[in-house]
Order: C-alpha cells, then structure tokens, then sequence
C-alpha cells in the first residue's frame, strides 16, 4: 500500500502542478527592445536602526513529542501562532488508512501563542483529533476523529475550546469501489481561503491517470450549513479565488468558475488551465502559455492574450528527465501589476545543465499589466533568474550569480540590485566562498535578511550558518546563528519578525 501512496502523490503533484504544453517558440512581444520597466519607489523614509532582540523562542521539550512545525499564521496583534505536528504512536510516514489519508499534520499536538502569556502553549485537542487544521481568522480549528479505516468524520471546534460540532462524514463504500475499480483513493481537506468554510474530498486516480475528485463537499463551520459542489467527473486542479468566493476547476479540455458561497457553477470557459493564479483582488485569473500571459475576467469570462516572449527553467536533469517548472517566478505588485524574471533565450524552456556554464546567464524582469495588456521589459541583469526574490515594491531584486570556467559551476555571491536601473545596490559574500543565502525582504523593500554558513556543525551534524539582517545603505547586523534547517521569515512590520526554524522552534525578533 505504501508504494502505491506514494506513486498515487507523484500522480497528484504532476496533474496538479503541470500539463502537456506546446513548446514552440513564443509570439514576440509588443515592447520594444529599449523599453524598461518603471516601477514606482515610495518617498524616501528616514529610516532607524535596528537593534535586534529576541521576542520569544518556543521551548521543544515543551511540546509532546514535538516534532515539525507544518503551519505559522499571524493574528491581527501581529502574534504567530503555529501548529506542531509530531506523535510517537503515529509517526507521519505511517499509512494506516484504506483512504491513503496521508499529511504533514495528521497528528493530535497543535499549540497556539498566547497574547496573555507570550508564550507558545499546547491546546488540548480530544484525544481522538487529527490533522488540525487553523481557519485564516484564527476562529476554528478544523479535525478529523477517523472511525475506521475507510470512514472519517470531520469536526470543528473554536480556539477558545468551545463549540465542538461534527460537520461532515465521509465514507470510502462499495459504490465508488465499483465506479473506480482500478484506482486509488485518497482523503484531502483544507479550508477556503478568508472564509470559515473548508472543503473535503475523496480523489480517485490510477497510476498514471487523472484524476476524480468525489463528494466535494463545503462545510460553514459559523452556520453548520454543508454543501456538495456537482464537478466534472475528471478534474485536473482547482483554485480559490484570494476572497474565498470563487473557485475554478479545469479539466484536460475545459475550465468552470464555481461559485463556492452559492455552490453553483458560474459559467464554463473553452480552455484547459495549466497553472492559474487569481490576482490579488480576485477580479483576473491569468495563466501563462506559449504565447504570453492569458488573462481571464473572472466575472464573465472575457479573455485576453497578453503577448510575451518569456523563458522559463526546466530544473535538474536526471535519470528520470528535466523536472518541468510551469510557471516563471513572478510577484503582484498590486491588482494588476506583476513581475516575472525571465532567462534571454530564443527557448521558451531551458534545460539548467549540470555542466560547466561557460558563458553565464542574462536575464531581465518583465512587468506586466494584465488591465492594460502590455509589457516592459528591465535592464539585462547577468545572473540566475531562477533565483530572483523580488522585494514588496518590485523595485529591487537579490539574485545569484554563476561562476564561469571550466569546472562544475557554482554560485558564490549574493546581488541586491535595482529593478529600474540594473545598478547593483549590494554584493554579498561570505568568508568560505560559500554562497550567502538570501532569506526574504521587509515589506518596507529596505531591509532584508540572509545567511551564510559559520562553517561549524552541531553535535548531530547540523549545519550551522549565521543570520544578518541588511538594510539598503548600511552594513548588515548580525543576529547570531541558526542551526539545522533554512528558517522562513514572517515579516510583521519593516522592523519585527518572526522566524520558523525547523524542529519545533519559533523565535521572533525586533
């Protein structure tokens, strides 16, 4: 059963995450070779310096048998809370249900910060809870109680410990056995994005089909309202829509807007997506094809081709084939505005070589104003363009660069630069010649965080490596070191974050 879970999530991840593409070569753009981008900078703030202090680290002995954080939110006081997952009677790579019930969270230990305390503390779920999961306004906490191995049920209870109410039930039975006689099954459920409503389903798949997602059910765990969504009987991903009002399911020849609230389908579209994304304010759904930027209004459907002549990596080739990146590494700037690094090629895939880079990459940034339908392209930036992190305001980039030469290539310095210009702001090494590693940018687009490696190793040989916070104009600061696991960054405001840093430790710092 083990084995065919695991080629049932390949199965999963390939349908979800790409399809079949025409690789022929793109339509050109309508800008203009000379053409750059401008992006807006905000006035200039004088800014403070920053004295780092530690907030608060969340003690792992603390916790029952603690052992990956799956999930950090936010709460409207700019507090985190985090849900643990880790339990040594169930262990997370145990597969102990016909349904293939198989996630990161599936176990009973959740804790929740306390703004009362400042601290991190265990909730006391039921005993016979799995799989929290915490709505996006921090109201509810959503389970499953799994009565045998081919039946679940899902409840929720508020964060306060009150109001526990079972709110579905689903059941593997001879019916969808026989419907689907040769595929396997799995149990997936999450909740809508800005709503405390949350979805369940049962997929169906063979090894190398698509797949059936069966009894899609929607649950308002406010009202106790449920209700079934009727989709297409093969579907190849869905999306919500930011709001949570909004969802769209694309199948190999089609693509539907549902409404989530009503639970009906809006209106079809004649084209399979293969990788949508809604704008922030959920007014456009885009999708990137051969020849640019589709864009698709989401209240009746109109469609729009945004010519652009994109490059997109296909990453480490291997025994098994090029790894396909289906979407280009783009950022909104606003409801309208994006940017996208894109490689100079006459291709629209390149294959990243493991061999030496003789002559080094060049690429630009794209902004895209999917109202309008245009494109500018920026200066040319020598660099990955696999590697651009895209500061908040889209007026600066950290980015990597190779080596050239005749030995394996490899990246050993860090570039902050600017977008509208191409001036490098910054150049970031580190003592070994180790490649520094860029963590994430402040939303005020001014400071920034990386790391390199310390060269010191820990008693269970894990890699230790130090942690700078930058700040355009200024030296870095150095904020002490960081074992194990790469830390992600949540940032708060330009001057407080919090970072999630692996085996059950969260630290903030301002």
């Amino acid at each position: 059963m083990h084995k065919y879970l695991c080629l049932l999530l390949v199965c999963i991840t390939l349908l979800a995450a790409c399809a079949p593409r025409n690789t022929q070569t793109p339509l050109p753009t309508a800008a203009t070779a000379n053409t750059q981008v401008s992006i807006s900078t905000p006035e200039p703030t004088q800014t403070v310096a920053v004295t780092p202090t530690s907030m608060n680290r969340a003690d792992p002995n603390s916790m029952d048998a603690c052992t990956e954080i799956v999930d950090t939110k936010h709460s409207g006081a700019g507090m985190f809370q985090v849900v643990f997952a880790g339990d040594e009677a169930r262990p997370a790579d145990v597969i102990y249900s016909e349904f293939g019930v198989y996630d990161d969270a599936q176990h009973n230990t959740l804790a929740l910060w306390s703004e009362d305390t400042g601290q991190t503390l265990p909730y006391p779920l039921p005993a016979d809870a799995w799989g929290p999961k915490i709505s996006t306004d921090h109201r509810w906490i959503l389970f499953r109680r799994d009565i045998t191995e081919t039946h679940s049920e899902f409840w929720v209870i508020g964060t306060d410990g009150k109001n526990e109410k079972k709110l579905g039930t689903v059941v593997l039975d001879d019916e969808m056995r026989a419907r689907y006689p040769e595929s396997y099954f799995a149990l997936n459920y999450d909740w809508i994005p800005s709503t405390n409503i949350f979805y369940y389903y049962v997929d169906a798949s063979q090894e190398f089909g698509p797949l059936a997602l069966e009894r899609f059910i929607l649950a308002d765990a406010n009202s106790g309202q449920v209700t079934k969504l009727n989709l297409p009987a093969e579907v190849k991903l869905f999306r919500f829509a930011p709001d949570g009002s909004q969802m769209v399911v694309s199948t190999e020849s089609d693509s539907y807007m549902v409404n989530t609230l009503a639970g009906q389908v809006q209106f079809a579209i004649p084209v399979s997506l293969n990788n949508p994304k809604y704008s922030p304010d959920g007014r456009y759904l885009i999708d990137f094809i051969n020849e640019g930027v589709l864009r698709i209004d989401t209240n009746d459907g109109g469609q729009l081709n945004i010519p652009l002549n994109y490059t997109i990596m296909e990453c480490c080739p291997g025994g098994d084939g090029p790894r396909l990146r289906t979407l280009p590494n783009f950022q909104w700037l606003n409801n309208t505005t994006l940017v996208m690094s894109s490689l100079i090629s006459d291709q629209q895939f390149v294959i990243r070589p493991f061999e030496p880079n003789p002559g080094g990459w060049t690429f630009v940034v794209w902004s895209v104003d999917i109202a309008n339908g245009t494109t500018l392209p920026s200066p040319t930036f020598n660099g990955d363009p696999d590697s651009v992190v895209f500061s908040t305001d889209g007026t600066r980039i950290a980015f990597s660069n190779l080596e050239s030469g005749d030995q394996p290539r490899r990246a050993t310095e860090l570039y902050l630069a600017d977008v509208n210009t191409g001036e490098t702001l910054k150049t970031l090494t580190s003592a070994d010649n180790s490649l520094p590693e860029f963590i994430a940018w402040a939303p005020d687009s001014i400071h920034y965080l990386y790391l390199h490696d310390s060269g010191g190793r820990t008693a269970d040989d894990e890699t230790i490596r130090e942690l700078f916070l930058g700040e355009i104009g200024a030296e870095p600061v150095t904020l002490g070191n960081v074992e194990g696991k790469l830390p992600v960054a949540n940032w708060l405001n330009p001057k407080r974050f919090s970072l999630q840093m692996g085996i059950c430790l969260i630290a903030g710092y301002e």
